[in-house]
Formats: C-alpha cells, structure tokens, sequence
C-alpha cells in the first residue's frame, strides 16, 4: 500500500492505528494468528516513523501479548520478551524529542527490522542492474544494389524551339531585376534581421520556497513505562527493576489503577503487608461515592489483613466501609462472622455504622445491635 500510495502516509499511519486498537479491544479470544497480525500493523506504523513513541508504545504491546500467548501454550520463546522491553524502552528514550530522524538502535537490532532492510536492498539491486543493462541491438540499415547491368536511367527531354514572332518570351537580363516604376529601393535593415533571429528568451519562474513543517514532539505518558513494567515483570531476575517503573507509573499517573493492582501482585508472596501498603497508596476520591475499581483495591486490602489475622490494622474497618458501601453488606457477611468470633464488637458496629451511613445512635441499629447482642 505504501508504494502504490506514496502520498498518503498520513492516512496508511491512521489505519494502522485504528485496526490495532480494533485487534486490541475486541473480544475474540486472541489467538497465535490474531496476534501475529497486530504485530504487523505495528511494525508498518513503525516503517513510517520509526521515531514516533506512540508507535514503538504499540509494538512493544504487541509484542508482550505475543509472549504471554506463546508462554500460555508452553512454548519456551524469549525473543518476543526481549523486543518488547527494546520497544518500550525506545519509546521512553524519544518522549520529549522531536518525531523524526533515524531509526533506534533497539529497533534497528530486531529480527523484522533487518529482514525489512535486506528486503529492500535486495529490490535497489535488482533495479540498478536492470538500468545497468545494455540496450539490445536492432537490425542494420539495408544493404545498398549492387553494381551491375541495370536499366539505364532515361535521357532528358530536348527543350522546345523557341518561337518566332514577336510572342517570343525574351529571356531575363542579365544583374539584378530593375524595381517598379515609381518605387523607391530601401535597404534591409540589419539590426532589425538580428533581432528577428533571437527568439525571446522566457525567464524561469522563481520556485516559492515552502516553510517545511517541523516534527512534531513525543508526548511524555506513562504507558510505555507501563508497558516496561509488564515486560519486567514476566522475569524473576527483573522485578526489582519492574517496581522502580510501577512507581514512577504511579507519580505520573496517581488514578491509573492498574500499577497498583500489579505491583501488589508481584509483592503479596513475599511481602503481603507491602502489597496492603501499594494499595494504600492510591488517593481516595474526594467524593462520598468510589468507583468499582476503588472497590476492588478495597477488597483486596481486606481479604489479605483478614489472611493473615491484623485485626487489630487501622485500615481494616476503612475500607470494609468503602468496599461495603459500593458492592453492598452481603460481601461482608463472611469477615464479620470472622470478626463476631473473635468478639471485636466495637469494630463490627463502626462497619454498620459506616456501610449504612448512620450513627451509632440511630434507634433502628441500636435495635440490631441488641438483636446481635453486640451492646
């Protein structure tokens, strides 16, 4: 498409963006042949602008979801992790920079990049050969009649006998021809015939010099760090690093709720009251009201004090409020049955309290609160 259209590189570049992000969004299960695809359009947004961080950004997704297929299926293959972690990285590198000049040397290193380059120098040599090539010969010009006895060419026809009398036609005299009578003989004029040779020279348009446009900067976001992470993260030899990118997602980006979600899941093996504090750090919205996805991270927060028995925690009672509040009290029942054994009545009526809005003296839970003979 891109020779046939050289023009209209703009466009091709667009179509390629919204055919990766229909690949990216869709919900057909991703196979090895859906993946494969995606890739390439990635890599031809990248043959377009190989400076461009938003198109490194999509391959290296690409790649990364091309490692988690093939690692799913057992396949042992670590070349799609590598390109990835050289794709994001790349991207980072060029944030701030302008969107033009020569390709990365961690692009430049991948596999489809030097098949592309080999390609395309296989096809400049095959045209200057072709040029190179010399032009066949034609055939020769016809042989000239060779001498021999031939028809004689025919004698030329005797003039007339002039006439006599006086209609006979006097010949010219000699010199030049006498000029009409009454006509005055004017000399040509040399300066006229001189000018009348030289045709007018044309003067060539000048060419109107268009102010080329200047490529426009890489935004700086926090995807291609996201992506890094991921791509970090698949390793054990690499999570040190994966955190240190988690958490620059998270200074940049504070309301993105996935850095939290898998830094936590990288540390609740090892450290599952470090994974409470990731999830802790996401800033609570100034609204009454939280979203699923704070709900979530709630819950979370919950289920690992709970696990591991810190009752006694400060956040536990805040956020089995903002998780109750959100998804309802029946997700509770089963931590405060926990909660009720343990005879922590205080904290279960400030859940109540919390969950329902109400304070402790409200007359219809002071009447629950005697039913569960929590006064």
């Amino acid at each position: 498409m891109m020779e046939n259209q050289p023009n209209d590189i703009e466009w091709i570049a667009q179509r390629c963006r919204y055919l990766s992000a229909m690949i990216r969004t869709s919900t057909i299960p991703k196979d090895s042949k859906l993946l494969t695809l995606q890739e390439k359009v990635c890599q031809k947004l990248v043959s377009i602008n190989p400076c461009s961080s938003e198109s490194l950004y999509l391959l290296g997704t690409s790649q990364l979801l091309i490692f988690d297929n093939d690692n799913g299926l057992g396949v042992a293959n670590q070349s799609p992790l590598l390109d990835a972690r050289q794709s994001f990285q790349a991207s980072i590198d060029l944030e701030g920079k302008p969107a033009s000049g020569d390709v990365p040397p961690g692009i430049a290193g991948q596999t489809w990049w030097i098949k592309k380059m080999d390609s395309a120098k296989a096809k400049q040599t095959a045209s200057t050969s072709d040029k190179n090539q010399p032009a066949a010969r034609g055939r020769g010009a016809p042989a000239a009649p060779s001498r021999g006895r031939g028809r004689g060419a025919p004698a030329p026809a005797k003039a007339a006998p002039p006439t006599r009398g006086r209609g006979a036609v006097r010949p010219p005299a000699r010199g030049r021809g006498a000029p009409p009578r009454g006509a005055k003989a004017t000399p040509a004029d040399p300066k006229c015939s001189k000018e009348a040779e030289k045709p007018p020279q044309e003067t060539p348009a000048t060419p109107v010099s268009k102010p080329s446009k200047p490529a426009p900067l890489n935004r700086v976001t926090y995807h291609a760090r996201l992506g890094m992470a991921r791509a970090l993260s698949r390793t054990d030899d690499k999570k040190d690093e994966a955190r240190k990118r988690y958490e620059e997602v998270m200074k940049m980006a504070p309301e993105v709720h996935d850095s939290y979600i898998e830094l936590a899941d990288l540390l609740v093996k090892s450290d599952p009251l470090a994974a409470v504090d990731i999830y802790c750090k996401f800033p609570s919205s100034e609204e009454n009201t939280d979203s699923f996805d704070d709900a979530y991270l709630s819950g979370e927060i919950v289920s690992i004090l709970m696990k591991h028995e810190k009752l006694d925690d400060h956040r536990l009672v805040d956020h089995m409020v903002k998780w109750g509040k959100v998804m309802g009290i029946g997700v509770l029942e089963k931590y405060m049955e926990i909660l009720d054994a343990k005879f922590k009545t205080d904290m279960l009526k400030k859940i109540y309290c919390g969950v329902h809005g109400k304070d402790v003296d409200d007359p219809d839970l002071v009447a629950f609160f005697k039913f569960k003979c929590w006064i």
